[in-house]
């Protein structure tokens, strides 16, 4: 990675809301495992957050973001199904 690119990484990137590899790529001109590897080294550097970290996707947010929102939740299940709305059950009457 050259000296121009490292520096639009360490200043545009941390001022994302949402940080994945597709908006790293697009914004530095770089390929996807560049961009992963990019995101992997500002979570090292304590610049970006981590929301979701597997082999296959990458999803930080900006400090700011982080430390404002007092929770984040991410639903996943297995075999790329999206999970079930959750319903309250009415109370039984006795």
């Amino acid at each position: 990675m050259d000296k121009k690119t490292l520096t639009s990484l360490q200043k545009e990137v941390p001022k994302m809301k949402v940080i994945t590899i597709s908006r790293v790529s697009e914004a530095l001109g770089v390929s996807g495992s560049v961009a992963k590897n990019c995101i992997r080294y500002l979570g090292k550097e304590g610049l970006a957050t981590p929301v979701v970290v597997s082999s296959r996707m990458l999803v930080f947010t900006a400090l700011e973001s982080a430390q404002k929102e007092e929770e984040v939740v991410v639903a996943t299940t297995k075999g790329g199904k999206k999970p079930a709305a959750k319903t309250e059950a009415a109370p039984a009457d006795e």
